[in-house]
């Protein structure tokens, strides 16, 4: 039995949309529209797909890259911005080390800020 999806509130997806839109400002807005009944309804990317006679695989793609911006986003300190990237390995494990140090240290001055 396959997962249940995600489900998102109204702002939460609009958020998500938003920072897609921002790298991709071509995405499909009918892709979006159907993402949003799963993501916000009560529908899943199956029922979906056969409601709109698109296919499955487009659907829950898109639902899936938009889940991907949610939860990339969502913990992003403010003034940051999530992008995606195609790179090769050894470049993407440069650029998520130093992601991971930058976030370390924005904590860690959030943490000497909130106790001065």
């Amino acid at each position: 039995m396959p997962k249940p999806t995600p489900k998102l509130t109204a702002d939460q997806f609009k958020k998500a949309v938003k920072a897609l839109k921002e790298s991709d400002p071509d995405f499909d807005s009918f892709r979006i529209e159907l993402a949003e009944e799963v993501l916000t309804g009560e529908y899943t990317s199956k029922m979906i797909a056969e409601m709109y006679e698109v296919s499955y695989m487009i659907v829950n793609r898109t639902v899936n890259k938009i889940l991907d911006y949610h939860f990339d986003t969502a913990s992003l300190p403010k003034g940051w911005v999530c992008e995606a990237v195609e790179l090769p390995k050894d470049e993407m494990a440069r650029v998520k080390e130093l992601s991971r140090q930058l976030k370390k240290a924005h904590r860690a001055e959030k943490r000497k800020a909130a106790t001065k």
